[in-house]
């Protein structure tokens, strides 16, 4: 028998090579139950049992994944896969701190807005600033992202970033650079010096090896960076080549090529926590403000805007995915604001700027008219 009722319902019943298989028919009539036997038989020669029908009715049925289960599943199906070491420990431990001690035990479709504002809330009350909490957000809205990619998640519940101030705008003078350079003996100065002119990420400037360095055509070639030992291509995978200021030039020629890497000190490659002393101690002797390895690469966007590089440009040099980013390097200095309203000069010579005096106002016969004092309408 093909279809047959039980207890006010329809269903498919039928055998196939001794299996008896009994299904309930989605709409309850009988030519629906034929309709859907037929379909069942059809489902049986092309994967020879039903156990994917009844996996998909168990996962139906299920209840969701709670946040601290998917998220486990997505720090080893997605983070590992798709991020760099660093950014995995990163999120690894934003998860830990943060994010699962307030949706750690919420299945996936409780979170909704109303719970994701009162974890920004809760947030900016602990006292961390608005930058900090998006970038939680955003982690957050990743994850329940790939859930709905996954089929884990119906939709995306809205996600409301904090107003943050504009980026900070410092960068080192030019006086201050030459100060911070002097204070500065060898390898530090050399890297200081490549660092203002190149732009390279601290993690690039480590990780420059010499096969990489051509002297005698003033380049180099950015094709790796070292982020707490491990090497690994440039960040956006941004490999570029980068031309060399005379200075630069003679500062690699005199460093000696102990080492595969370039910037060495005592024979070892440069770590940053030892960089980092050695800049704060640096910018003492110079008597400048403290200067960061990462402020020197703002330092070189800004003087390259400053002498009128092309944004695009600067962002090729820079290594940025967008242009976006480079806006925020390049910072607004006073001169470019100057030259800019300069722009807007009258010259010396023309008009009423010449004599200092401004042009009587028209009368209000004139202004109607057209006509000047003194001249008479062709009626008249």
């Amino acid at each position: 028998m093909a279809a047959r009722k039980i207890d006010g319902w329809w269903y498919a019943d039928f055998r196939v090579r001794g299996a008896r298989y009994r299904k309930r028919s989605p709409v309850n009539t009988k030519a629906e139950a034929e309709n859907y036997e037929r379909w069942l038989r059809a489902e049986l020669v092309q994967h020879d049992s039903l156990d994917h029908l009844e996996a998909a009715e168990r996962a139906k049925t299920a209840p969701p994944p709670t946040f601290a289960e998917f998220s486990e599943r997505w720090l080893t199906n997605y983070v590992d896969l798709h991020n760099r070491p660093l950014e995995r420990r990163k999120k690894r431990g934003v998860l830990r701190r943060n994010l699962l001690p307030a949706f750690g035990s919420m299945g996936l479709n409780e979170i909704g807005a109303a719970e994701i504002d009162a974890f920004a809330s809760q947030q900016r009350v602990r006292g961390y600033k608005a930058k900090t909490v998006n970038n939680r957000l955003s982690m957050l809205r990743t994850c329940l992202s790939t859930a709905v990619e996954w089929k884990e998640l119906d939709e995306i519940p809205r996600v409301k970033f904090l107003t943050t101030p504009p980026p900070e705008t410092r960068f080192v003078s030019e006086d201050d650079a030459d100060r911070l350079l002097a204070a500065c003996a060898e390898p530090w100065r050399s890297l200081v010096l490549t660092a203002l002119r190149t732009g390279l990420r601290f993690n690039e400037l480590i990780a420059l090896e010499w096969d990489a360095v051509d002297l005698e055509h003033a380049k180099l070639q950015v094709l790796r960076g070292e982020v707490h030992g491990h090497v690994d291509a440039p960040k956006n995978n941004r490999f570029r080549p980068m031309h060399l200021t005379s200075d630069v030039v003679a500062a690699f020629r005199a460093l000696p090529r102990v080492h595969e890497r370039v910037f060495t000190y005592q024979g070892r490659s440069i770590k940053y926590t030892n960089a980092y002393k050695k800049i704060t101690k640096a910018c003492k002797l110079a008597g400048i403000p403290h200067t960061s390895w990462h402020l020197l690469r703002h330092t070189f966007a800004t003087r390259l805007y400053e002498k009128g590089a092309h944004l695009k440009s600067i962002q090729d040099l820079l290594g940025h995915s967008t242009i976006t980013m480079t806006e925020r390097y390049t910072h607004t200095v006073s001169s470019v604001l100057r030259a800019t309203v300069s722009l807007l000069e009258p010259a010396p010579e023309s008009g009423w700027a010449a004599s200092g005096q401004p042009p009587a106002r028209p009368s209000l016969h004139e202004e109607r008219t057209g006509l000047t004092r003194g001249e008479h309408s062709p009626l008249h």
